[in-house]
């Protein structure tokens, strides 16, 4: 990609001589991997945010379809979700020249930071609670409580719910009874099936439309729309 944009030499890669380029490149590491992680982690929640809205919501089912939260609940994700939700955090550092070790070692630490989130434990983080993601602020977010959906969404800084009013017993009480709409196999499948007939209906609209105003040249595109299940 960076090749492509003209923004790094192919040698560089093969030489291991590329480590970001512009004022970005010039700030110490320390510096860098301050800015990443914060920066990664906000991207982060607004991802969540979205793919928790009508369009992407059969994706992250999936996720949200575990009936015991542990460890293992934070890889249940659909690739859809996943690479969607990694390109998001990634590129935007590479394109503005962030060093790429600095970069792609927030992956790694954002997905190990997951699971000890999904992890079954009883931790609240004492007085970091308000600051840091525990696994108990987590587990409101997959509550069956009605009065926790859509809440308590961040991986890592509490304070973007906080200021976004969506915190919700950030004080260490524990969630209730888990909400899981459907197992995994079945939100697994009903996701694909979802994107599979998006794609298709997408296309089948556009030519409808390509055929009706192809005396004026005119084409018009027709997006698919898909209702949302959670509640």
């Amino acid at each position: 990609m960076l090749v492509g944009f003209g923004l790094a030499k192919a040698e560089d890669f093969r030489l291991g001589q590329y480590h970001g380029f512009g004022p970005v490149a010039a700030q110490p590491v320390w510096l860098q991997i301050i800015e990443v992680y914060v920066v990664f982690d906000f991207i982060g929640y607004w991802s969540h945010r979205v793919f928790h809205r009508s369009r992407w919501w059969p994706f992250h089912a999936v996720h949200h379809s575990s009936e015991d939260l542990d460890w293992l609940s934070s890889v249940r994700v659909h690739p859809v979700n996943d690479l969607g939700s990694k390109f998001c955090q990634v590129t935007p550092f590479l394109l503005l020249g962030f060093s790429p070790l600095v970069t792609f070692s927030a992956a790694p630490f954002f997905t190990f930071y997951a699971l000890f989130l999904h992890a079954a434990v009883d931790w609240d983080l004492g007085p970091l609670r308000g600051v840091i993601a525990s696994p108990v602020f987590h587990r409101w977010h997959h509550s069956k409580d009605a009065a926790a959906w859509d809440k308590n969404f961040a991986g890592l800084f509490v304070f973007w719910d906080r200021f976004l009013w969506d915190l919700l017993h950030a004080d260490g009480s524990a969630a209730g009874k888990l909400w899981h709409p459907g197992g995994v196999s079945e939100r697994f499948s009903r996701a694909t099936r979802a994107a599979v007939r998006a794609v298709r209906e997408k296309a089948a609209g556009a030519g409808t439309r390509a055929d009706n105003s192809r005396g004026n040249g005119i084409l018009v595109n027709c997006q698919g729309q898909h209702s949302d299940d959670r509640r």
